[in-house]
């Protein structure tokens, strides 16, 4: 079992950490989840950390808990894990990034087709030639949100070129992956458990 501490950030932490979780996506997410109450980050430290936004009546109870000697391992939204110490390396959660979806996130977004979809929650990685569409900013190396015909959230992925680079594959290669597969919503039912 690792070992966990709960940090509550001060102010100067806890623009860092927001403006840390909200800079790849480059929209005022964040912005949006205040508004909704969630205006508290939490991280839990250890090897690696967990990242958490939470509303002033659950820091409210998790400040009561630690006062009492109990150390609550999540709570609220749970955002992100954050791996290393020097150059640190962020994995989204899924649920925090279906949730950037529903809040009217429109940036770095492939829509696939349904053979896609398959594939994608079976955990291979997307091919050019099913991408119906794209929303961009898409940059070689950025993390993207992958969804159905539908609009439906279905995964994060790491694109492996840039936009006008998979507009070119789409037609010349489409077999040719465009996309890695980091995690999906099938990552649950193949490794959650």
């Amino acid at each position: 079992m690792r070992r966990l501490k709960l940090v509550i950030p001060d102010s100067n932490y806890k623009n860092q950490v927001l403006s840390r979780l909200t800079k790849n996506f480059k929209a005022d997410i964040i912005g949006r989840l205040l508004t909704m109450g969630y205006n508290e980050p939490i991280i839990l430290e250890g090897p690696y950390s967990e990242a958490f936004l939470v509303n002033s009546k659950q820091l409210s109870i998790i400040k009561d808990l630690i006062a009492v000697g109990k150390h609550p391992y999540c709570s609220g939204i749970h955002i992100a894990t954050i791996f290393g110490r020097v150059k640190k390396r962020i994995e989204y959660s899924l649920a925090f990034t279906e949730l950037l979806l529903k809040i009217g996130l429109r940036r770095s977004i492939i829509v696939i087709n349904d053979w896609g979809e398959r594939l994608v929650l079976y955990g291979r990685d997307v091919l050019a030639g099913s991408i119906i569409d794209i929303y961009p900013p898409i940059y070689k190396g950025s993390n993207v949100i992958i969804v159905n015909r539908n609009f439906e959230f279905i995964g994060i992925g790491k694109s492996l070129y840039s936009f006008k680079e998979i507009m070119k594959l789409r037609e010349n290669n489409p077999q040719k992956v465009v996309v890695k597969n980091k995690r999906d919503l099938g990552w649950y039912l193949r490794r959650g458990m």
